[in-house]
């Protein structure tokens, strides 16, 4: 640039009014812009002496500067490996950190512990036993329930009425039993509503012929 070019050339005057011999202060300011130009624009310039020091009796500053600029060099001069992208595969054990885990609860067998996902709900033994049971005598009292709205049951109540009074009868027939003479009442109870509706009806009727 124009800025070095200035700075040089006053350099060189600078050293040429420095006195001495002509041939040793006489630079030319090709020579010093060459001392300072990046090795990517100029070559170094050969025409100045160039003394070779040995490392040890650079000064540590000057030596540690050296150095990295050695590691540079090399590290910009050894091709690097190109590295192939490995394709991914799911090994299938990862686990992300947010799912949780719990094993068992007190009301559980110790032994019966396992890692399982917190979501899977522990259901104490014993819950579980009296919902068994009580799903079983829903679904008896509904077999019951059909049973005793067939005509062969209740000829066979009748029969265990009149020729086993004396023994003992199973619970699901006194059930039965039950259900049979509430069905009976209710039976009853729609009979006579329909019968006292139909004279209540025949009533007014008699009553407007009269007024009429």
């Amino acid at each position: 640039s124009e800025h070095i070019k200035k700075v040089t050339k006053e350099f060189c005057d600078w050293v040429a009014n420095l006195g001495g011999e002509s041939n040793k202060n006489n630079m030319e300011e090709s020579t010093i812009t060459s001392l300072f130009a990046s090795g990517y624009e100029t070559k170094p310039a050969l025409s100045v002496p160039i003394h070779v020091v040995e490392l040890t009796n650079v000064p540590q500053e000057l030596r540690a500067t050296a150095n990295v600029a050695q590691q540079q060099q090399a590290t910009k001069s050894i091709p690097t490996e190109k590295k192939i992208p490995e394709k991914w595969k799911y090994s299938g054990n990862y686990q992300p950190t947010w799912v949780k885990f719990k094993y068992g609860s007190w009301y559980l067998d110790p032994k019966s512990w396992k890692k399982r996902d917190a979501e899977i709900p522990l259901l104490d033994p014993k819950e579980v036993k009296n919902q068994e049971m009580s799903e079983s005598k829903k679904k008896s009292k509904e077999l019951n329930n059909d049973i005793a709205q067939s005509h062969g049951a209740k000829l066979f109540m009748d029969w265990t009425i009149d020729v086993k009074k004396d023994k003992r009868k199973p619970e699901f027939l006194d059930e039965v039993a039950e259900i049979q003479t509430k069905a009976a009442e209710e039976e009853k109870k729609r009979i006579e509503a329909e019968l006292a509706a139909k004279q209540k009806k025949t009533f007014f009727r008699k009553k407007q012929v009269e007024v009429s």
